[in-house]
């Protein structure tokens, strides 16, 4: 694990409070109701931050290969930001380049 955090998930503008985690396998929410959500790396298109109610800097969402996206709110969502994007660059260079990774 590289990363862990509490978050909140947020689902139709309702957050839910948790444990948002980053490891190998992808990206993993615990949620205090103990639901797991669990995201692959190879399932993730992109990332986007926004504010939350408008004003807030701590939004991040991620995109999904099937048009899906899950929202979170987290404190310091740009090492989050960078964390994911930079390790979804090295899946996508050691998908590229086999022989480099």
């Amino acid at each position: 694990m590289f990363l862990e955090a509490g978050a909140s998930k947020c689902v139709n503008g309702i957050g839910t409070g948790g444990k948002l985690l980053l490891n190998d396998n992808g990206i993993l929410f615990h949620s205090k109701d103990k639901v797991v959500t669990t995201i692959k790396w190879t399932c993730i298109n992109s990332t986007k931050c926004y504010k939350t109610l408008g004003v807030n800097p701590n939004g991040f969402s991620l995109m999904l290969e099937n048009g899906d996206e899950h929202a979170f709110v987290v404190d310091s969502r740009l090492i989050w930001q960078e964390a994911i994007e930079g390790h979804l660059l090295k899946i996508k260079a050691n998908q590229m380049h086999p022989d480099l990774g």
